[in-house]
């Protein structure tokens, strides 16, 4: 699905150029907000208080007209609150002053809201709560008396059936899910459900902007047919089981040959955890053979699997040459590097090593972990290293800091972005940047968040079975970008089917990789395929 971030845009063509008068699409916007009011309030058989806050803007017009909608059902009580004083009126966009007269002819409450007035009382009085005061057009932190309002609404959230933003939670950036001055510094209004028109935003899907919308449902305001498909955008929003879809099934057939071979290379110093989980999650994503490729003394400390059959393949000597020479004993269609590697310079020449021989054998990259935080540590002295083109990267936010050289807060303030200097800088086919939400990067810049994931997914280990997933999936020689984005899908949706199964706080790393067959029957399931 379609993301756009400038619906702007999108507005000013369909009034100005295709000449749909604004107050139609604010009359068709506001009914649909009215409509997600009823149905938390029994629709409208039950009696309650409904406080629309309402900004100076469009967003307050749509407000304003849903306030208008509900005032038809004799048990709603219904208050539209309005920053400022009647002064502020001729300030406002004439169609919001036009709805705001219209006002007068129903039985509705219009308060001004000030540092003197009870708004607290009015907020406490609710039972509803509708967010009207900024929209996607919002640039700027919410400050002074908006920003006591909204602080106040989520902390006495629980009190009420519902609250209601309107196309974009106040406080979001509609871009990038940010909230507005930053973590810690802005405040944004949290939601149950975001009632958006049209076509979702970035912001419902990322980050903070994520964790504020609740439920999204997108619904139509009679916009002309087509404008919205044809608009410009280069982020989707990519469905697990739609993107799962189009990665070819195992060949009737096949055999362990065909469906490839995954080299998990550790350095010597690399903590066995990690590639048990990368070859468990390879070999359950379909890769015919798994082989790890390490110094014979840490072979001797990996555990023996009888039920998951890893090949071993020792390294004489641990040096880079003795690595090219193993590595090139077996024929392999994906290499997974990184996880539980550590940093020492031992580690970096083995990377290196590595990056060499992918690139003069045209094996498949997955780099994840250590492995970036390497290339980061290279970077900062100077020394980059050269990542073939058929390569993976899949840093979590500290590591992307660490590559881009900036800090934390200024990736998860635009992981779009962010995602898209990775590409470009290291020029690698996909991206995959990992935070409480994900964003996949291809190498024509394309944009994919896929919608599937949860908190239980934040434990140790899981970010290795994502590694491994990936791997499985490039040795089964799917184009790199594609591997990356079902890897992704894959992963999610496997922490929601277990979610499902028990709850997310219980989900673990080998139990994820153990999962992802059955989640993957889910999939096909949900959509009427085996």
């Amino acid at each position: 699905m379609k993301l756009i971030s400038d619906f702007a845009a999108i507005d000013e063509y369909v009034i100005h150029t295709l000449g749909v008068p604004e107050l139609v699409l604010m009359e068709n916007a506001g009914r649909q907000v009215a409509e997600a009011v009823l149905w938390r309030t029994g629709l409208g058989a039950e009696p309650a208080q409904v406080l629309v806050l309402a900004g100076w803007g469009n967003n307050g017009g749509d407000g304003m007209v849903a306030a208008r909608h509900l005032a038809h059902y004799p048990n709603l009580s219904v208050t539209v609150a309005l920053l400022g004083t009647e002064a502020s009126i001729p300030n406002a966009r004439d169609s919001v002053q036009q709805q705001l007269a219209m006002l007068a002819h129903y039985p509705i409450t219009v308060q001004y809201i000030s540092e003197n007035s009870l708004w607290r009382h009015w907020l406490d009085d609710a039972d509803v709560l509708v967010d009207g005061v900024f929209g996607t057009g919002l640039s700027r932190p919410v400050t002074g008396l908006w920003a006591d309002i909204m602080a106040y609404a989520n902390n006495t959230r629980g009190q009420r059936r519902g609250h209601i933003s309107i196309d974009v939670p106040s406080g979001i950036m509609a871009a990038t899910g940010a909230i507005a001055g930053g973590e810690g510094k802005g405040v944004a209004f949290n939601a149950d459900e975001t009632i958006t028109f049209e076509a979702a935003k970035p912001s419902h899907y990322l980050e903070a902007g994520k964790a504020h919308s609740g439920r999204v449902s997108v619904v139509p305001i009679a916009m002309p047919p087509n404008v919205v498909a044809q608009a410009p955008s280069t982020i989707s929003l990519a469905a697990p089981g739609q993107v799962l879809a189009t990665v070819p099934a195992l060949p009737a057939s096949g055999h362990k040959y065909t469906r490839g071979l995954v080299g998990v290379v550790c350095s010597p110093h690399t903590m066995p955890g990690a590639p048990q989980l990368v070859c468990q999650a390879a070999m359950r994503s379909g890769a015919g053979m798994v082989a790890v490729i390490a110094p014979p003394e840490w072979l001797s400390k990996l555990p023996v699997n009888q039920a998951m059959p890893i090949e071993t393949v020792p390294v004489a000597a641990a040096t880079e040459g003795m690595l090219a020479t193993a590595l090139a004993e077996k024929p392999y269609q994906a290499l997974v590097v990184g996880p539980g590697w550590g940093t020492d310079a031992t580690a970096m020449a083995w990377l290196q090593a590595v990056v060499s021989f992918s690139a003069q054998h045209t094996v498949p990259l997955v780099l994840d972990a250590d492995g970036l935080n390497l290339l980061a540590i290279a970077r900062q002295a100077g020394t980059p290293i050269a990542l073939p083109s058929h390569t993976i990267i899949t840093p979590h936010i500290g590591e992307a800091a660490r590559l881009l050289e900036t800090d934390s807060n200024s990736i998860r303030a635009d992981m779009v972005q962010a995602g898209k200097q990775l590409q470009a800088l290291f020029g690698v086919q996909a991206v995959v940047l990992k935070s409480s939400s994900t964003v996949v990067v291809d190498n024509e810049q394309c944009v994919s968040i896929p919608q599937a994931g949860n908190v239980g997914l934040a434990t140790a280990g899981s970010g290795d079975v994502l590694a491994g997933v990936m791997g499985g999936l490039c040795a089964q020689q799917h184009p790199l970008p594609l591997a990356a984005l079902a890897g992704a899908c894959w992963h999610g949706a496997t922490g929601d089917y277990l979610a499902s199964q028990t709850h997310a706080v219980g989900i673990t790393a080998s139990g994820l990789a153990a999962a992802l067959p059955q989640a993957l029957v889910a999939i096909r399931q949900s959509l009427g395929c085996m």
